[in-house]
């Protein structure tokens, strides 16, 4: 069988020797970027600028509103009553300005390349990880009372929801770099 098999396939250059040479990038060979690929990694780029965008502008605010009376007595009174150390008091403000700036810069400077901006939101993802942790642990610490917690609830929602958010958009920078490796 195997002889007479071979013996009657044929080519498609034996069938027409004029015809050109198939590209090795052809799009049904894999090879080159297909067009959902490109669509799907247009709506990844859309989701973490308007993600980064809006962490940017709420951690800044956070941060620069704890300043500021009410906001500044409920965050030491937070602060005091979760028994983290006094200096994380000024710590939270400037890191929370810090980490909303980070989201905010690559909107600022658009002469960032590409990567520069990827690893400056991962940074800022990375911080804000480390923020929210803290401030579900200050949320769950049964000496600080609702009242001085955001809209007075005392179950972590603002800060699981913004973790969350952070995690959407490290995933989606992370998954972007892995897919610009391949």
């Amino acid at each position: 069988m195997g002889d007479s098999f071979i013996a009657a396939c044929v080519s498609v250059r034996e069938l027409n020797p004029g015809s050109e040479p198939i590209p090795k990038d052809a799009p049904w060979t894999g090879a080159g970027k297909s067009k959902y690929s490109e669509v799907e990694n247009k709506m990844s780029s859309r989701l973490s600028k308007v993600l980064s965008f809006l962490l940017g502008v709420q951690m800044f605010m956070f941060g620069f509103l704890k300043f500021f009376q009410p906001f500044h007595g409920w965050f030491e009174i937070q602060i005091q009553q979760s028994h983290l150390p006094h200096e994380a008091i000024l710590a939270g403000k400037l890191t929370e300005m810090l980490t909303g700036v980070l989201f905010l810069l690559p909107w600022l400077r658009r002469s960032l390349t590409a990567r520069c901006k990827d690893q400056i939101l991962l940074i800022a993802c990375s911080i804000l990880f480390t923020q929210m942790v803290v401030a579900i642990y200050v949320h769950l610490q049964p000496g600080v009372p609702a009242s001085v917690l955001p809209l007075g609830i005392k179950t972590p929602v603002i800060p699981c929801v913004v973790l969350l958010l952070g995690l959407l958009t490290a995933f989606d920078i992370w998954k972007r770099l892995r897919a610009e490796k391949a």
